[in-house]
């Protein structure tokens, strides 16, 4: 007999680590709501008020970071890339995260947009094989609060700003675990695989050596 699918959420969090085993397994939980109901507000996604309330308590525990969330996920990802046969993809996109309206969090958030609005930037760093096209996870991600700078900044000093937007690959990509031996992985900005299709094939054949 074949053992039951895992659900997502015990798929990708089951081994979160939010120093408390009940908080784990509500994660997992939660996890697996949210999925099932990815539009809308929270209050949307939870039609039982007693999960929205267990929801937001969790994530108001201070174990319950960014990081802590993700790294179960994230380490799935790692063990996916290292066994997968042929060459791994990691793709790097940002998207914006706008959270204006939230003015409890004014403090936390950089500009976005055309600088009107207010949220992060969200780097992620996603594990495609190249051959297969076969998602395998996030392989890193990165909340970016894009500093306030003057107009007047000259290009030297841009240049030179260690919170530089375009170090965000780079610093996500040295999240991800180094491939073991005779491994490779290619770093791609997501529109260098909108480029023509035989400049992009090349670079996947000299990284699969």
């Amino acid at each position: 007999m074949e053992a039951p699918a895992m659900s997502f959420g015990s798929e990708f969090f089951g081994k979160v680590d939010l120093k408390n085993t009940t908080r784990n397994d509500r994660l997992v939980e939660l996890a697996d709501v949210l999925v099932a109901n990815p539009q809308g507000t929270f209050p949307k996604k939870f039609h039982d008020p007693a999960q929205l309330k267990a929801f937001y308590r969790l994530m108001n525990k201070s174990t319950v970071t960014h990081a802590a969330v993700l790294a179960p996920a994230v380490a799935r990802t790692h063990e996916l890339m290292a066994a997968a046969s042929g060459t791994v993809l990691v793709v790097h996109d940002w998207t914006e995260l706008d959270y204006t309206g939230h003015t409890s969090m004014k403090d936390l958030l950089g500009q976005i947009g055309n600088g009107s609005r207010r949220g992060y930037v969200c780097a992620n760093a996603l594990a495609i094989v190249a051959e297969t096209r076969e998602v395998l996870g996030l392989a890193a991600q990165i909340l970016f609060h894009r500093p306030d700078v003057g107009k007047g900044e000259s290009r030297d000093v841009r240049r030179d700003r260690i919170t530089r937007e375009s170090r965000l690959w780079r610093l996500a990509s040295e999240q991800i675990s180094a491939p073991g031996q005779d491994r490779r992985w290619a770093f791609f900005p997501r529109w260098l695989l909108s480029a023509t299709p035989c400049i992009v094939f090349r670079i996947i054949a000299f990284f699969s050596g």
